[in-house]
């Protein structure tokens, strides 16, 4: 077994490609931030997906999952990955994926075995020039705490060095799989918009202002400005380091302290 100590989690950086930051999906805010840590863990030179072992008291403790009713709740949560999709239009083709092809739970010892399903490898690994990404400091998506906090984050993070992004309400909702929960636009502004404001421009590296824009009397897309923070310096930036172990086969995570 080889041992890698002190992995700064507040400096890991997600990399992932901009259609899926488009896939249309539903995910509980622990699912969200559970994935994002695994993102986070792929190596630049990976080929292919690693099985990640997780001692699940402290990554309960990591994603900050008080709330949780139980020990087996977040477990539930965790093997429903496996079924929960990712939704693709194009046109009309429609095509699903789910996000684990792999989990495995020992309550025994504690511990957690999670791998991605292959089919997410576009994603994930094979991007660049041809297969555009957006780049982010996994701690910005772990501050927040809405569901559609994170996935607006990352849809504006995604436009930062343009400045701006419209996009129409009727494509946000189905981003963000609201078009039920919010039929009416002010209850939508309020309940989404304002919501994930608040929380992205008090929490995260970057700000947002928003225009609405008509047609008719009728609201019917978003203008974003996206403005990105004064980065703070080394000295100044906070930390959070815990010490994980990668297994030989697999990639193991588990605190040695």
């Amino acid at each position: 077994m080889t041992e890698i100590k002190n992995i700064n989690i507040g400096n890991k950086f997600v990399v992932q490609a901009n259609i899926l930051i488009e896939a249309s999906y539903k995910l509980s805010i622990y699912q969200q931030k559970f994935l994002e840590v695994m993102a986070s863990l792929i190596g630049k030179t990976d080929e292919d997906f690693k099985k990640y072992e997780f001692k699940i008291s402290e990554l309960m403790e990591l994603l900050d999952t008080k709330d949780q009713n139980s020990y087996k709740e977040f477990t539930k949560q965790t093997r429903a990955l496996g079924g929960n999709l990712l939704t693709f239009r194009d046109g009309k083709k429609r095509i699903d994926i789910p996000f684990l092809i792999y989990t495995e739970t020992d309550e025994g010892e504690g511990t957690l075995k999670v791998q991605f399903h292959p089919y997410l490898k576009p994603f994930y690994l094979y991007i660049g020039k041809e297969n555009p990404y957006t780049k982010y400091r996994l701690k910005n998506i772990l501050k927040l705490n809405g569901n559609y906090a994170i996935r607006i984050y990352k849809l504006l993070k995604q436009y930062e060095k343009i400045g701006f992004r419209n996009i129409k309400i009727d494509k946000l909702k189905e981003l963000l799989s609201a078009e039920a929960l919010y039929t009416k636009y002010n209850d939508f502004k309020r309940k989404v918009l304002l919501q994930a404001q608040k929380e992205i421009n008090t929490k995260t590296d970057i700000t947002f202002t928003f225009e609405e824009i008509k047609t008719g009397r009728k609201v019917t897309d978003i203008k974003f400005f996206i403005k990105a923070k004064e980065t703070k310096t080394k000295k100044d930036e906070p930390t959070t380091v815990i010490p994980w172990q990668i297994d030989r086969k697999s990639t193991r995570l588990n605190s040695s302290h």
